[in-house]
């Protein structure tokens, strides 16, 4: 319920999907990562959000260091290449 409130709150997609990763998190899960792609194909992070406050910046850091490879046969790049 609290998610569809969230999502109903505005028409701006990523502040929705910002929403929602901060109520996954602890109640779902103890971090949370939004992902998605645009109009060209460039995969985006919109959200970030862990149980530990602390780490939020350390996800982040870590995506801007080690970006997954397109050709990754694991994560997020083989999902959108698989749909698996």
């Amino acid at each position: 319920a609290e998610t569809a409130r969230a999502l109903g709150e505005t028409l701006d997609v990523e502040e929705a999907l910002k929403q929602v990763a901060k109520l996954v998190v602890p109640g779902l899960a103890d971090w949370c990562a939004i992902e998605m792609v645009d109009a060209a194909g460039i995969q985006r992070r919109l959200a970030v959000n862990h149980s530990d406050p602390s780490k939020i910046e350390l996800a982040e850091e870590l995506s801007r260091r080690f970006p997954p490879s397109p050709d990754a046969p694991f994560g997020v790049p083989h999902v959108l290449r698989t749909g698996e």
